[in-house]
């Protein structure tokens, strides 16, 4: 049986977009097959992955709205996951985007699911992007996470 990754994003700007397609390209690299899915289209899961890569925004010290109502009615206990945040630079020693990511993983925690990587943390120039430097790298390194995750008969 093929282990699936479910990449789901919230994507305003098209940044976690952007994000969430290079990750699965990285993913591809390394021979796990992944599912691209916009939360903002459908806020249910259209089928339980292996694994749940959320890839959202953190807007004024929050998890946006979409994100947080999409993770609200998932809840399958034992589901991995793995986080990427994107935050803007500009305001990052007001609005760090540490505090909401750590209240989101407790929230996961009750719903016994399990974290499989640290969270990702990508900054966005300006208000609406682009990505800052080096996100494709970053992306990549999370891949070979994931695939560490992912058992080589299941590939």
């Amino acid at each position: 049986m093929t282990k699936k990754i479910l990449i789901a994003y919230s994507s305003y700007f098209g940044n976690c977009k952007k994000a969430a397609s290079t990750l699965a390209a990285s993913c591809d690299e390394e021979g796990i097959k992944t599912s691209l899915y916009s939360i903002l289209e459908s806020e249910t899961l259209p089928e339980k992955p292996d694994i749940l890569v959320l890839v959202t925004p953190v807007r004024v010290r929050k998890i946006v709205g979409p994100s947080k109502k999409f993770l609200r009615k998932i809840g399958e206990k034992d589901l991995r996951y793995a986080l990427v945040v994107s935050h803007g630079a500009a305001l990052d020693h007001f609005f760090s985007p540490v505090p909401a990511t750590k209240k989101l993983e407790r929230s996961l925690e009750r719903k016994e699911m399990v974290r499989i990587t640290e969270p990702l943390f990508l900054q966005v120039e300006g208000q609406q992007g682009p990505l800052s430097k080096g996100y494709e790298k970053r992306l990549a390194d999370l891949a070979k996470q994931l695939s560490g995750a992912v058992p080589e008969e299941d590939r």
